[in-house]
């Protein structure tokens, strides 16, 4: 295949902690061949934070894309031809008259959005209609784009292989689980609490009670009154809708609050796991746990599940992953051999003793699960598809 210019617009900086995307999008792309355009001098990332918490309104929406739109002019004049417009932007951040603008100057727009079920309205319903293609990683979520009528692929997720590498490493920790804390992961990881077996969790919010989970890293909340004050608002708001939403969740608050001193020392709040931090737990861990929930009180059934980016990055890089049920599972992964998958509580802790029990079946796990993905679920898989379907 020809080398092409692909300009990568992402939400936020290459230099800021979410390169983890400029990692997997961004860097797939050179190793094949192709040189990636970024955009110069854009405040993506201080524009992904006001919109997220509702200071950005339709002039700066229309500002930022006119700035990018600016840019792209700019390095297309340089380059001579850009093939290609690749953008991941939240809705609430830029205009979707960006990628009619960018096609008026010849060049295909393909707009990757990993949270439809979060952002449905917005994005499926609203700004589907005008990039030349969506990429959409969720299966479940392929119904919102048909019902709008816009164009759309389904590639899901994947994983960079030198991004994730299997690390050679005892397993000196039983059970783990990384990733924020929120109501539905405390309820649903309470049942492998006060086992026969160590129990580690690493990510924001487990080891301060009460954290709000979704705050940015520490690192990055401004000094900003308003900004904090609506933070704590929202996280308050989000237990009340837990609550009522769902009945069936434990109070269980308590039960991670008070471990005690013995259960200390298993919980770790790792601010931001770097990717060396996180191939190293799940070397060191027998069993890594995935949990592939999505709440959105907005959806008629807010409890949506389907393959995260964690299910990839985890079994590329050779874990013991057992991991949530999902309905695409089946058609991404061996089950029973890759990985292994629960769908509830009982079946979680019950395959959790079994696993730890069989050795050898964890290192075949370990094995198939980095041979399936570096034989399927490789970010230039996904790219072969998607330059195959526009043709370029």
């Amino acid at each position: 295949m020809k080398p092409l210019n692909i300009y990568l617009c992402l939400f936020a900086e290459k230099s800021y902690a979410f390169d983890l995307w400029y990692q997997n999008l961004g860097v797939p792309l050179e190793q094949m061949g192709h040189r990636v355009i970024l955009p110069q001098v854009i405040p993506l990332l201080a524009a992904y934070h006001q919109a997220n918490w509702q200071m950005w309104g339709k002039a700066q929406r229309e500002e930022l894309s006119e700035k990018i739109l600016r840019d792209f002019r700019q390095q297309l004049a340089v380059n001579k031809k850009i093939d290609l417009f690749l953008a991941y932007l939240y809705p609430q951040q830029f205009s979707p008259h960006l990628f009619k603008e960018i096609e008026k100057l010849g060049v295909p727009t393909v707009y990757f959005f990993c949270d439809n079920f979060m952002f449905k309205a917005q994005v499926a319903d609203d700004y589907a209609k005008y990039p030349t293609l969506n990429w959409v990683p969720e299966i479940e979520a392929v119904p919102f784009f048909k019902a709008s009528g816009s164009p759309h692929i389904w590639l899901p997720m994947a994983a960079n292989p030198y991004l994730c590498q299997p690390m050679d490493k005892a397993e000196s920790v039983s059970v783990s689980f990384a990733g924020t804390k929120t109501p539905y992961r405390s309820d649903l990881l309470s049942v492998l609490l006060h086992q026969t077996f160590d129990f580690k969790v690493y990510g924001q919010g487990w080891a301060v009670d009460n954290t709000p989970s979704h705050l940015p890293f520490k690192e990055e909340i401004p000094n900003d009154w308003w900004f904090k004050t609506q933070s704590k608002l929202k996280f308050k708001w989000q237990g009340i809708v837990n609550k009522f939403q769902y009945p069936h969740l434990k109070k269980n608050t308590q039960i991670w609050a008070n471990l005690g001193t013995a259960y200390e020392t298993d919980f770790q709040q790792i601010a931001s796991t770097t990717r060396h931090e996180l191939a190293d737990i799940y070397a060191h861990s027998a069993i890594s746990i995935g949990i592939n929930e999505q709440v959105n009180t907005l959806l008629p059934n807010p409890l949506v599940i389907y393959s995260k980016l964690r299910d990839f990055e985890a079994t590329m890089s050779g874990a013991c992953l057992l991991t949530q049920a999902t309905p695409e599972q089946p058609h991404l992964f061996e089950i029973g051999t890759a990985i292994e998958t629960y769908q509830s509580k009982g079946e979680l802790l019950e395959k959790t003793q079994y696993l730890l029990k069989n050795l050898k079946k964890r290192k075949e796990m370990r094995k198939k699960a980095r041979e399936n993905s570096l034989a399927l679920h490789t970010w230039q898989h996904r790219y072969q598809k998607l330059f195959q379907h526009l043709n370029i």
